[in-house]
């Protein structure tokens, strides 16, 4: 290998390095956004105008900017607080467009519709998320959410791992009948 192909090869190596702590930024952004109280503007501002949120145990998928804003004005969640470990980051040869995987643990509090109270939670699982790079900056084109605990905070997991309360979850079942 001659020079010219080596320093070629590390300054490929390179872009995909920055590429990978570009998308943890992003991430971290999109945890700033949403702790501990949400800032909608930042979060919707993360995806692209098409980006897709998902919410896999509550069957709920929105596209684009206006119903991600639209879920993000009656989200129950009150107050949350995410830690994200990444698991995995792959970024394509082109370093243009990736994939990533992050587990979350999270503590929240969940406004109960029914009581007017809220609930304290404890919510575990993986984002899995797709993103572009549009004039030097990654933004989120979809997120997917799969909750593996979502429970009181009293309760534990230990019976209920994921629980898709009614009077939690209320509002976004409210909300999926008019966008849909």
């Amino acid at each position: 290998m001659n020079d010219a192909d080596k320093i070629s090869g590390m300054l490929k190596r390179l872009e995909r390095l920055e590429a990978m702590e570009e998308i943890r930024h992003l991430k971290q952004r999109s945890a700033v956004a949403a702790d501990p109280y949400m800032d909608i503007d930042m979060l919707v501002g993360l995806y692209t105008e098409d980006g897709v949120m998902e919410f896999i145990n509550w069957d709920t998928v929105l596209k684009g900017h206006d119903e991600i804003r639209a879920f993000l004005e009656i989200n129950p969640f009150t107050w949350m607080f995410h830690c994200l470990i990444p698991l995995k980051i792959e970024v394509a040869d082109d370093c243009r467009s990736a994939t990533a995987r992050w587990y979350l643990f999270e503590a929240a509090t969940v406004h109960n519709s029914r009581t007017k109270e809220y609930d304290p939670v404890w919510v575990t699982g993986a984002y899995d998320d797709k993103m572009i790079k549009i004039n030097g900056e990654w933004k989120l084109t979809h997120t997917a959410l799969s909750q593996q605990i979502l429970c009181k905070y009293e309760e534990g997991w230990g019976q209920t791992r994921v629980n898709l309360d009614k009077d939690w979850i209320k509002p976004v079942d409210d909300l999926k009948q008019t966008i849909r």
